[in-house]
C-alpha cells in the first residue's frame, strides 16, 4: 500500500509550499495526496497562477463553519493503522484577524484537535508536518505570541468556551519555515527552511517543452521588473543607465512595458544571463525560473537560509549596486565563460532545487526522524 498524505490547506498563497507540495504530487503520486478541507487549489502570484499546482481531487465532502462538518472521518482516518495515513502537513498563514482568533491561524486551529483526538500509540506511524509562511517578522511583529500559542494552545469552542490543549511541539516532527530567518527568531530546534523549487513540468510547458542552447540564445541580460519594490525600479535604472554592452532585455512596468507570462519565459529561454532581484519578499522566484530554463543567475545574497544554495562564482554570481555593470561586462565579455556559468546554474538547481528533489530531501528527513 501506497503511503497516503492528509493535506490540511489555508487558501493564502504560497511560492515555496505550492511547488513543495507540487514535488510531494510528484514523489508519492497525485491519487495519494488528500484535502481537507477541499477545493482549496492552491495558487501564487501571477508567475505561478497559471501553472494550476493543486488539481487534487481526493476530498471528502466537509467544511469548516464554526465546528468542522465531517471531521470524525479524518480522526476515525488516522487512528485505522490499516489506512495507509502516514503524513500530515498542515499548512499555515497567519491571517489579518485578532491573534487569539481560530480565523487568524485557521489550519492550526484544525490541527490542534486533530493532534488532540488522534490516539496516542499512532503518532510513532504518523508523521506531522507543520509548514508556515509567516511574513515579515518586524512587520507582524508576532512570533513569540505564536511559539506561545504552540506550547500553550488554548482554542475557543462552538459553545463560547475555551478549551486547554496539550502542547503541539512535542507531537509535530518537521516544521518547515517560508522565509526563514535565524539571525532574527529563535525557534525550536526541528525547525528548518523551506525555499521555492522548481516545478519542471511546469516550466518546460511555459516554453512549450525545448529550452534553447547557449548559442541560439539572442540576448545577453534579461532583466523584468515590476513597480512593487524599490530596489528593482534602483537595479531597472542602473541597468538601463549604465550597462553598455551585449543585447539585453529590460522591462519595468513603470514604462508601461509590460510583460505578460508567455513573453516572461520566451525571454528567459532566449537569455543568457537571468538577473533577480527581491521584490517585497524574502526570495524570489526568478531565482529557480531562470536557471532551470539554462541562465546563468545573477543574484542578490538573499538574506535566509537556503539548503544548498547556489554558489558564488560557480552556480551563481552574488552582486550589489556597486558591482553589478563590472560583473555582468566581465561575462557578456567572456562567451565561454558565461557559457560555462550558465551550465552550472542549470545543474545546481537540476541537482537541489526542483520540486521533486526538495520533497525527496524532506521526507527523507522525515524518515530518518521517525526512524522508518
Amino acid at each position: 500500500m501506497s503511503d497516503k498524505v492528509m493535506f490540511i490547506g489555508d487558501p493564502n498563497p504560497s511560492h515555496a509550499i505550492d511547488t513543495f507540495f507540487h514535488g510531494i504530487c510528484e514523489v508519492l503520486g497525485e491519487e495519494n495526496v488528500y484535502e481537507f478541507p477541499p477545493e482549496i487549489k492552491y495558487h501564487s502570484n501571477y508567475t505561478l497562477d497559471p501553472y494550476n499546482f493543486w488539481t487534487v481531487k481526493n476530498s471528502k465532502t466537509t467544511s469548516l463553519e464554526g465546528h468542522i462538518r465531517g471531521y470524525q472521518f479524518y480522526v476515525d482516518v488516522f487512528n485505522n493503522p490499516d489506512s495507509g495515513f502516514k503524513y500530515i502537513f498542515c499548512v499555515n498563514r497567519p491571517h489579518l484577524e485578532s491573534v487569539y482568533s481560530t480565523r487568524r491561524y485557521p489550519s492550526l486551529y484544525t490541527l490542534v484537535q486533530l493532534l488532540n483526538d488522534i490516539k496516542p500509540e499512532r503518532f510513532k506511524d504518523i508523521a506531522i508536518i507543520f509548514m508556515e509562511e509567516e511574513g515579515d517578522p518586524f512587520l507582524y511583529g508576532h512570533n513569540e505570541i505564536y511559539i506561545k500559542y504552540f506550547q500553550n494552545p488554548t482554542i475557543p469552542q462552538s459553545n463560547g468556551s475555551m478549551k486547554q490543549y496539550p502542547s503541539v511541539f512535542e507531537k509535530i516532527d518537521l516544521w518547515l519555515k517560508v522565509d526563514f530567518i535565524r539571525k532574527y527568531v529563535k525557534y525550536p530546534e526541528k525547525v528548518f527552511p523551506l525555499y521555492i523549487s522548481a516545478p519542471e513540468d511546469k516550466l518546460l510547458k511555459m516554453v512549450d517543452n525545448k529550452i534553447l542552447p547557449f548559442e541560439e540564445r539572442k540576448y545577453d541580460v534579461c532583466f523584468i521588473s515590476g513597480v512593487h519594490h524599490q530596489d528593482r525600479i534602483k537595479y531597472y535604472d542602473i541597468l538601463n543607465s549604465q550597462l553598455k554592452v551585449g543585447n539585453n532585455i529590460l522591462f519595468c512596468d513603470r514604462d508601461n512595458s509590460l510583460c505578460g507570462l508567455k513573453d516572461y519565459f520566451n525571454y528567459l529561454n532566449n537569455s543568457k544571463i537571468a538577473i533577480s532581484v527581491r521584490g517585497g519578499e524574502y526570495s524570489n522566484t526568478r531565482n529557480i525560473e531562470g536557471p532551470y530554463l539554462g541562465c546563468a543567475l545573477f543574484t542578490q545574497k538573499l538574506e535566509i537560509e537556503i539548503v544548498n544554495d547556489y554558489v558564488d562564482n560557480h552556480s551563481a554570481i552574488f552582486f550589489n549596486e556597486t558591482n553589478l555593470i563590472k560583473k555582468l561586462t566581465e561575462y557578456i565579455n567572456d562567451q565561454d565563460k558565461l557559457k560555462s556559468l550558465c551550465e552550472n546554474s542549470r545543474n545546481h538547481c537540476l541537482q537541489y532545487h526542483t520540486t521533486e528533489s526538495r520533497a525527496s530531501h524532506y521526507l527523507n528527513k522525515i524518515k530518518n526522524i521517525k526512524n522508518w
